[in-house]
């Protein structure tokens, strides 16, 4: 009996504590991934999906939803990023509902399933197959639950609740937050119904959208910026220091990039961000936009793009686009290295910030050059800066066999959400901070602190 079946069975029996199971649920745009923790031992196991327990990577869940003669159902190949009738991009979908933004060429794929599909029609669409996808990922989760604890749910008390991530910049706005809150909100509950009474989740429009608009609260639901969940590894380990940090995290739509001090403040650990973003950048761009300026907009050409992407074989609309992605991103790291400095008192704070970077479309290659350019730029500090990197520590309280090592790289968000909300380090958003006037501003110079001259200003 290994080490696992021993606390399971040890926990088990008339005489045991109610479970208290925290799941942390990272909705990734093209793969989920989920953690979950049971309180009382304070032990942490990855989810895996149970319909590819036997392949390389079987954490990795597919984001992704069919949708064929008015039904849902779950795209479970892992290999293809765009199969036919999916509706791919699920999360980036729903923050573009939230904005409004129904020209942008995400939503338009998803109008594209019914030439006749109004504005209404397209934003319900959006929201049911998140609810679809969230739901049934959820009530797999629950499964997996049981399957460790076989005799959850058995016992008055026991509980699970599950906490969730969006970027920071979303967090702030209240009208993404709402969206995402009512949407897991309404999938927790079914996912529950499914679990506890056999209750089967709904796979047309309808039903799942009449499951939003009931307007229910639940508290064993929480949202917590991207970022947060992402350090809480490094924040909670002893390698960890106190300081100004830029975390840019690369998912398969989005860069979520926020630029952050780590300090105490009346005894507990904070996140003050100083500035964030969350552009359409993400490595799933890459092949979007190649198809885009090739004209040619079918899923099985935005797969082969995706495929010569992920292999490194990169013709020239992919070198072009992933030129014209690092401009964006490189301008858009310098606006956010100008508001955040605009945010501080000392400017050796932000001279002195290390560089943080993640998420499942991360590469080296594409992602690190902007980034570490925006730093380079005398316009903003006076001279050149050479930005240290930082890694994530990998936790002591989850189990890996070799083979599963690398897991952790792409489970950093999904493990931070594994912990009680209120044992979160505190945030504060860039809204919250006053700015601060080039004549209140300190500068380093030679070593000693003293007002900035006109050109540093």
């Amino acid at each position: 009996m290994n080490s696992d079946e021993t606390s399971t069975m040890s926990t088990m029996g008339a005489g045991r504590a109610p479970y208290l199971i925290q799941i942390g649920f990272d909705y990734g745009t093209a793969f989920s991934k989920c953690v979950y923790r049971d309180m009382v031992a304070d032990r942490a196991w990855v989810h895996l999906d149970p319909a590819r327990a036997s392949e390389q990577d079987p954490y990795l869940i597919p984001s992704v939803v069919i949708h064929q003669g008015g039904v849902f159902s779950r795209h479970r190949d892992a290999g293809a990023g765009y199969p036919t009738n999916g509706l791919v991009h699920l999360k980036h979908a729903l923050e573009l509902v939230a904005l409004d933004e129904w020209d942008s060429p995400p939503l338009r794929d998803y109008a594209g399933q019914s030439p006749a599909m109004d504005q209404a029609g397209l934003e319900k669409l959006v929201i049911a197959a998140n609810v679809f996808f969230l739901a049934n990922a959820y009530q797999e989760v629950l499964q997996g639950v049981r399957l460790r604890f076989p005799d959850f749910g058995s016992k008055s008390g026991d509980e699970a609740r599950i906490s969730m991530a969006i970027p920071v910049a979303d967090a702030e706005h209240e009208d993404i937050a709402g969206l995402f809150r009512r949407v897991m909100i309404a999938a927790w509950s079914l996912a529950k119904q499914m679990f506890y009474s056999g209750v089967g989740i709904p796979s047309r429009i309808k039903p799942l959208i009449a499951c939003v608009d009931t307007g229910i609260e639940d508290d064993g639901c929480f949202l917590y910026p991207e970022v947060s969940a992402n350090v809480q590894a490094f924040t909670r380990s002893r390698t960890s220091r106190h300081g100004t940090y830029l975390f840019t995290d690369v998912g398969a739509g989005t860069v979520d990039q926020s630029l952050f001090v780590y300090h105490q403040n009346e005894g507990h650990e904070v996140l003050t961000y100083l500035a964030a973003w969350n552009p359409p950048l993400g490595s799933g761009q890459i092949e979007y936009r190649a198809a885009a300026a090739q004209g040619v907009r079918s899923r099985e050409h935005l797969e082969r793009l995706r495929l010569l992407k992920e292999e490194g074989v990169l013709n020239g609309e992919l070198r072009s686009v992933i030129l014209e992605l690092q401009d964006e991103l490189g301008c858009g790291t310098e606006r956010l290295l100008l508001a955040a400095k605009n945010r501080l008192y000392v400017l050796k704070q932000l001279t002195d910030a290390c560089l943080i970077f993640g998420g499942g479309g991360y590469r080296q290659d594409v992602y690190d050059e902007p980034v570490r350019g925006a730093f380079r730029q005398k316009q903003i500090f006076g001279r050149v800066v050479n930005c240290g990197k930082v890694g994530i520590p990998r936790p002591s309280d989850i189990e890996f066999t070799s083979r599963q090592s690398h897991w952790m790289d792409r489970l950093s968000v999904a493990y931070g959400l594994s912990f009680f909300p209120e044992d979160l380090d505190r945030y504060r958003f860039p809204s919250e901070m006053p700015r601060v006037l080039p004549r209140m501003r300190e500068v380093m110079h030679d070593g000693v602190l003293r007002s900035p001259t006109k050109d540093e200003c």
